[in-house]
């Protein structure tokens, strides 16, 4: 287990429901909870599950992560997947700075507050999500 601290503001729900892009997603499982894949580290599989402790403003990701023969550098690989899936040292302030002063997208940002735009860690797997992530769903609450 190790911990993760993505710049702030960050809400693991927001990013998953974007990362998944579809309720029928079998690949990003989200439990309400805890973010959980499969990644593929030096050549062979891994479960990684990431929960989020504390607030949008402070948040750190609690990380696990399972499999046979792990190598002593799986949490620096496990770290570089994470960060790029779920945007975890993007930026935004200029964005919410901007936002804030427009009518319209300044209440939709808030509400979306956190929300980092996440990446797929494959152009394969991005590939592969393109032609069905037409299909839209609700965000969480």
């Amino acid at each position: 287990m190790f911990r993760l601290y993505p710049r702030p503001p960050f809400r693991l729900d927001l990013t998953v429901w974007a990362l998944r892009r579809r309720a029928q997603n079998a690949i990003d499982a989200w439990d309400g909870r805890s973010y959980r894949r499969a990644l593929v580290i030096h050549g062979r599989p891994v479960a990684v599950e990431a929960t989020q402790v504390g607030p949008a403003t402070a948040p750190r990701l609690d990380v696990t992560v399972e499999g046979q023969w792990l190598a002593s550098s799986v949490e620096s690989s496990a770290t570089t997947a994470l960060t790029r899936l779920l945007g975890l040292q993007i930026d935004l302030s200029s964005f919410y700075a901007r936002a804030a002063t427009d009518r319209i997208l300044g209440p939709l940002a808030q509400r979306y507050r956190g929300l980092k735009p996440p990446r797929f860690p494959t152009l394969f797997e991005c590939l592969l999500n393109a032609v069905p992530a037409s299909n839209s769903h609700s965000p969480p609450g």
